[in-house]
């Protein structure tokens, strides 16, 4: 097990790259400026992590990860009545009727190979009656501590811009809005979409 697998370690880890960087604050900051946590929406986190986006509704929130451990300390720091966090496949949400106004994915496409990505991009589109909202590094760094965090980072499949887009595009979500986000040295990229119809 990596050390940042221990919930603990990768907290701390956060909590510094939010300091130095704006990590959750900038991110936080672009979907208020779309107006996606207007009214208290109701949000699902796929690939929740620790649930340090629990924050960003008054209303029901819901973080599903398959890192049990990451679930069960989010659960105990940030769980509550309205914010609860399961440790299973977003897709088991979709065959109890579960709907959301705003999906959100952190860091988490660069996790999955393509296939499996464009899977959870689909399941997400059955889930929402609003937004998918996908908040993503990209490989297209221009310094050098930025390709260093890319080259780095714990995710094996880290992708150009135009192979991301690819991606919602195969799942039959429309981008609305794609936006650079820089988070210190790291070029990241703030999408937004909307089911587009039936995916290919």
């Amino acid at each position: 097990m990596s050390v940042l697998d221990r919930p603990l370690v990768w907290e701390a880890s956060r909590v510094g790259l939010d300091v130095l960087f704006g990590l959750y604050r900038r991110r936080r900051d672009v979907m208020r400026r779309w107006g996606l946590l207007d009214g208290d929406p109701r949000v699902l986190d796929i690939g929740c992590g620790i649930g340090q986006y629990a924050s960003v509704t008054a209303g029901r929130y819901v973080g599903v990860d398959l890192n049990c451990a990451y679930v069960d300390h989010a659960r105990r720091r940030r769980g509550d009545a309205r914010r609860t966090f399961r440790c299973v496949d977003a897709a088991e949400l979709v065959t109890v009727g579960d709907r959301f106004d705003l999906v959100l994915m952190v860091d988490f496409l660069h996790h999955l190979p393509d296939e499996a990505a464009v899977s959870v991009l689909r399941t997400a589109r059955e889930l929402t009656t609003g937004r998918v909202v996908s908040l993503e590094p990209v490989t297209e760094q221009d310094n050098r501590l930025g390709r260093w965090f890319i080259e780095n980072d714990r995710g094996e499949h880290m992708r150009p811009h135009g192979e991301l887009l690819a991606l919602f595009e195969a799942a039959g979500l429309a981008v609305e809005a794609d936006e650079p986000l820089r988070l210190g040295p790291i070029s990241t990229r703030a999408i937004r979409s909307v089911p587009a119809g039936p995916a290919s």
